[in-house]
């Protein structure tokens, strides 16, 4: 589903690094096998990969901690540097 992004630029910048959990991208056939299943079990939460459970699910409590420790190279200034130079507007 990230191929798109992943082929632009200033996609690439963004999303690109996200090598490692809880970012690590999960492919498109693991997130379609596990949605369904998650619906034949009518289950009322999904969530892809599994291993992201426990941050998913307290996410209220260490959401600001995940994003702090996350994001501490913020790719946002190179993501907007690499759309101008596209000539992209804001």
């Amino acid at each position: 589903m990230m191929d798109g992004v992943l082929a632009d630029p200033a996609g690439a910048a963004l999303w690109g690094e996200h090598q490692h959990w809880p970012w690590k991208m999960v492919s498109l056939q693991a997130v379609i096998d596990d949605t369904v299943r998650g619906i034949e079990r009518r289950a009322k939460v999904i969530i892809i990969p599994k291993a992201n459970t426990p941050v998913a699910r307290a996410a209220g409590l260490v959401g600001p901690l995940i994003d702090r420790v996350g994001y501490l190279r913020n790719p946002i200034p190179r993501t907007i540097e690499i759309a101008h130079k596209q000539g992209r507007p804001d």
